[in-house]
């Protein structure tokens, strides 16, 4: 027995067939906690052809998750990838050096005694 119980009698193993889909290549029995890695494309060439034949209506249970990339994913292409940098006013420079080089207990300080704390 497989699957907690499943019975290869009753069918349904996953078939592999090949691209001209005129032969089963291989046939992977329901097995619990049994992991199929395969590609997704344009075209899957996957399935049950024979009927499911287990007692009371059983269920044969199985999980499908997919990942997705894009086939730009990691390449550079045009100023998309290029980062952008704002013009700061010195004011806005002068207050980020002010920052660093200041305690961060006066900056605090600094904020209740203007009441933006």
């Amino acid at each position: 027995m497989r699957d907690k119980g499943w019975d290869p009698a009753w069918g349904s193993g996953l078939e592999l067939w090949d691209k001209k889909q005129d032969r089963c290549v291989t046939t992977v029995q329901p097995e619990f906690g049994r992991t199929i890695v395969l590609p997704h494309g344009p075209a899957s060439y996957h399935g049950h052809t024979k009927p499911l034949q287990a007692p009371d209506g059983r269920p044969r249970r199985s999980v499908a998750a997919y990942y997705y990339t894009s086939p730009l994913a990691g390449k550079q292409h045009g100023d998309e990838s290029a980062s952008v940098f704002m013009k700061t006013h010195r004011v806005d420079r002068v207050k980020a050096l002010a920052r660093m080089l200041t305690p961060p207990v006066v900056w605090l300080l600094a904020r209740k005694v203007s009441g933006r704390a």
